[in-house]
């Protein structure tokens, strides 16, 4: 079993909001009037404070996807991937992923943004497993509605939980332990100077002390 690694994305892997910038860069391009931004920046303020309608946002979110033909949407999200995105994107998230898949660790990306959004920024990570609001297509046009849960709170724990559920990732105490290999014999180094805190070591010495779940639990 490879070591799994999710990390969120916004004010994460990247230093600002997807969601807030694509509003911003719509309001930019004069797709949206005026108005659409302070409701966007409402929003965005009440998400902080806690106070989100996860269902008003995304009805929000949907409208200029609605409103505007396929091929414009996908020109304008190249334009705002260029623009909005590819500037904020971290170097030590960058250079995070990298590391985990030149070690052939399973890499996610869990974020409630919607899909339509993130998926090329998923892809700016070369991360194909994105975890995220999806927006129904048929025909080639959004259809306004949002197909299963929101990936929002409990609907992204939820989401989360179903794909290392049906990936065979096992989080039982018996799956940790094979995960972290603390079954191997590890434990000779342990007696001089104690063991917490220490280095985790090529070997597999101190692999309980790793640090590389701490993105799991920041998504949920």
């Amino acid at each position: 079993m490879n070591e799994l690694l999710i990390f969120d994305l916004d004010n994460t892997l990247l230093a600002g909001d997807s969601d807030r910038n694509w509003g911003i860069f719509l309001s930019e391009q004069q797709i949206v009037d005026s108005s659409y931004l302070d409701e966007s920046e409402r929003f965005y303020n009440n998400y902080y404070e806690g106070s989100l309608d996860i269902d008003g946002f995304l009805s929000f979110c949907l409208k200029p996807l609605i409103a505007n033909d396929m091929s414009v949407l996908l020109g304008l999200r190249d334009q705002f991937i260029e623009e909005k995105i590819k500037p904020i994107v971290t170097k030590v998230g960058k250079d995070l992923i990298d590391k985990a898949h030149s070690q052939e660790k399973e890499v996610n990306i869990a974020t409630a943004t919607n899909d339509f959004v993130t998926r090329p920024i998923a892809d700016i990570f070369d991360v194909s497993v994105l975890i995220a609001t999806e927006f129904e297509i048929k025909d080639n046009a959004f259809t306004g509605r949002v197909v299963g849960a929101p990936c929002f709170r409990g609907g992204k724990l939820n989401k989360v939980t179903k794909w290392i559920n049906d990936n065979n990732f096992d989080l039982s105490p018996r799956g940790i332990r094979e995960m972290l290999k603390l079954n191997n014999p590890i434990y000779e180094t342990t007696p001089a100077y104690g063991h917490f805190g220490r280095k985790p070591t090529d070997k597999g010495e101190f692999s309980w002390e790793k640090t590389d779940k701490t993105s799991l639990f920041k998504t949920v």
